[in-house]
Parts: structure tokens; sequence; C-alpha cells
């Protein structure tokens, strides 16, 4: 019998692995496998890249918390924290963890295997990240998200004035955008 959580936080992660720390034909060879064998030896691949991302996720929240808190005060309202070494696949999940402690909306971007900037945004919610982005669109080469999160490509020479734009965006937000609240359900449904 299984459950949302059994998926949200056994299957998803194990699968997710696949593309941020591998190639995600790993998690679809495993999930099309024809026989237990296969799916046997291709789900203790997901699980050892499983362990892996978490290894690697929390050396980059240490590292990440202790640049947090030798530049930013808990006052800060956005947090823009990079390395080149960092993976951008994993930069949400580094994000969302400052994010819980900081709040506001922070920024963690990081260097893919070609070289190009990307990251990940994520707020409290007293802040939307797209109209933050908007108000900070010719410091991007592109991004997209919605209230909550985003994600976004950044040239190698803007990344160095990325803080003080988005801290300026922040200032021009001020007063002028509304926490969303939630919506009740309608319904609740089953499987």
């Amino acid at each position: 019998e299984l459950s949302e959580d059994d998926i949200a936080f056994s299957f998803a992660p194990r699968i997710n692995a696949a593309s941020r720390m591998g190639t995600p034909q790993t998690a679809f060879k495993m999930l099309t496998a024809q026989n237990k064998e296969d799916a046997e030896t291709l789900s203790r691949e997901l699980e050892a890249l499983n362990t892996q991302r978490k290894g690697v996720v929390a050396g980059m929240v240490r590292e990440a918390r202790k640049r947090m808190h030798a530049r930013y005060t808990p006052e800060d309202r956005v947090v823009v924290l990079g390395d080149t070494t960092w993976k951008p696949s994993l930069a949400g999940l580094v994000a969302n963890s400052l994010m819980g402690e900081q709040g506001g909306v922070v920024c963690i971007w990081g260097a893919n295997g070609k070289g190009e900037l990307k990251g990940s945004f994520r707020s409290d919610g007293s802040m939307s990240v797209v109209e933050l982005c908007t108000l900070a669109k010719d410091a991007f080469i592109e991004f997209g998200g919605h209230h909550a999160s985003g994600g976004f490509s950044v040239t190698r020479e803007s990344v160095h004035t990325l803080p003080d734009v988005l801290k300026d965006a922040a200032k021009q937000l001020a007063g002028t955008s509304t926490p969303k609240v939630a919506q009740e359900h309608d319904a609740l449904i089953g499987l």
C-alpha cells in the first residue's frame, strides 16, 4: 500500500537523483526494466546517486550558510550566493534550506558542465520571485518560475552585480507586493 509520503520521500528523490547527479536515462531504464534483476541493479545505482546527492547538498548548505552569515543579516530580504563548483541542479535544494532559516528570497547559483551559470530562487511568500526577476530582467539571460520559486541563467559578468540588482528590485517591490494566500481546497479526493 503506497502513500504520497512513499512517493515524495522515497521514490521521487531517487528518481530525481539520476538527473541531478548522473543521467535521467538511469531512472528511465529502472522504471522500464523488463526483469527483476535489471530493476534491482538500476535501483541500487539510483540509491547510490541519491546518497551521493545528499552528501553534496549537505556540503553546499554548510558552505552557503557560512557565507550567508558572513555577508548578510537576518533583516536582509534577498540573499544571493554562488560558486562555480556548485551544481545548478542542486541549487534549489540549497536555496530552500537557507530560505527556511533566513526568510525572504534566497538565490543560489552554480556552473553546469558547460560552464554556464544557472541557479534557483526560493521565496517565503513575502515577495514574488517572478516580480523580483521581472524588475531585474536585464541581469539575466533568462528566468522563469512562479511566486515562490524559479530558475535563471546569468552571464559571468552579471553574476557579480546580481546581489545589488536584486536588492534594488526588492526595494522597488516593498509595499507593492502582497503575499499570496494559499487557497482552500474544493474537495479531497483519493487516487
